[in-house]
């Protein structure tokens, strides 16, 4: 077993039978080989990843995951506009707004956005964290190459209110009480 192989991927063993060079005893100065092969065992692991593997499921979601934010994705969020936030609850949807650059990607399929208020919007995740998002720029040109460009975004949201991202947000935007995490599952291009 190598040194990177945990235990889950398999070792495999060839054996070959090889000539193996001698020193001659005689007064010829060399190396011949052997009549007689020796048998060597050769043991390798092959380690792949493929997101189609369904043994790691957690794998193949999150190459999905961040394929999702495309460079077009990317221009926009860093571009000002406005970012609707849409969570539903109780057979009541509830709509709360913010700025595209008020974004963070911290580049694992995620969005972290600072919350002042949005208490509304907390209670509500709470009882169904599944959320929808709209951005959209009018700088950046869309599908139909004209301008403007805008995505929607569904996902599942939770507040954090301590721990190193919170610190990270708290210093960039000193106004925020909580950050609003959300774990992106799709994102559709809709301009």
């Amino acid at each position: 077993m190598s040194w990177f192989n945990n235990g889950d991927v398999p070792t495999h063993t060839i054996s070959a039978f090889l000539p193996v060079p001698e020193r001659s005893s005689s007064e010829e100065s060399g190396t011949r080989l052997s009549d007689e092969p020796k048998k060597f065992d050769f043991s390798y692991s092959v380690v792949y990843i493929d997101i189609m593997d369904t043994r790691y499921p957690q794998l193949k979601s999150e190459r999905r995951r961040l394929s999702m934010f495309t460079d077009k994705f990317l221009e926009v969020i860093g571009k000002e506009g406005v970012v609707s936030i849409v969570s539903c609850a109780d057979n009541e949807a509830h709509v709360v707004n913010t700025w595209n650059t008020y974004l963070v990607n911290p580049n694992d399929g995620r969005l972290l956005i600072p919350a002042w208020a949005m208490r509304k919007t907390e209670k509500k995740t709470l009882k169904n964290n599944k959320v929808l998002l709209t951005v959209g720029s009018k700088e950046i040109i869309g599908r139909s190459g004209h301008p403007g460009a805008g995505f929607l975004i569904e996902g599942t949201a939770k507040f954090i209110s301590s721990g190193p991202e919170y610190d990270m947000m708290k210093a960039k935007f000193s106004f925020l009480t909580r950050v609003l995490e959300v774990t992106v599952t799709s994102i559709k291009q809709t301009l």
